[in-house]
């Protein structure tokens, strides 16, 4: 059974009008980190179409639903951090018809984190995959989304029936 927390870490959470503390580490993940103008920093594109890549070749997500700063480049697929801070990265993709592909993200020159699609045993599903990561970068550093050289088939699922291919990262803190 949990316990009740003590009146002094209840008024550390709330103000005197009970609502939450602009300082708590509650409030801190819903309010979004500003650059020093006050601006948010964020984006999330997708691709446009199921499209074929090469190993090692940058994902292009050419269809940008967010992007404040302009800091994300829908024409070469790269983000290129206006301020430096701890980011989110999130990508998501899908592979079908018997084949697999792997994704990294790649900070500056160094993959991150990966994920992996596998519909190789069926004909007709597609399988999605996503990746997650929380990661520290500096001011002009660039982050994106590449095909590693592992993978049976150069496609990536985007359309508006199974599945959007997408690319998404903000700035946390």
């Amino acid at each position: 059974m949990a316990e009740k927390p003590s009146a002094a870490e209840e008024t550390a959470h709330t103000d005197s009008n009970h609502e939450p503390s602009t300082n708590s580490s509650q409030m801190r993940l819903l309010v979004p980190k500003r650059d020093a103008n006050g601006e948010v920093v964020a984006f999330h594109a997708n691709l446009r179409a199921n499209t074929c890549f090469q190993p090692q070749e940058i994902i292009v997500f050419d269809i940008v639903v967010t992007n404040t700063m302009t800091a994300y480049d829908p024409l070469d697929g790269i983000f290129t951090a206006p301020v430096t801070g701890t980011y989110v990265f999130i990508w998501n993709f899908g592979s079908f018809g018997r084949s697999y592909n792997i994704l990294e993200l790649v900070v500056h020159g160094t993959g991150i984190g990966s994920s992996i699609s596998d519909s190789e045993n069926n004909m007709s599903d597609t399988h999605p995959a996503a990746g997650f990561v929380v990661v520290h970068v500096d001011a002009g550093q660039r982050v994106f989304v590449r095909k590693t050289a592992q993978g049976s088939n150069c496609y990536l699922r985007s359309d508006y029936i199974n599945m959007k291919t997408t690319f998404s990262g903000w700035l946390l803190g």
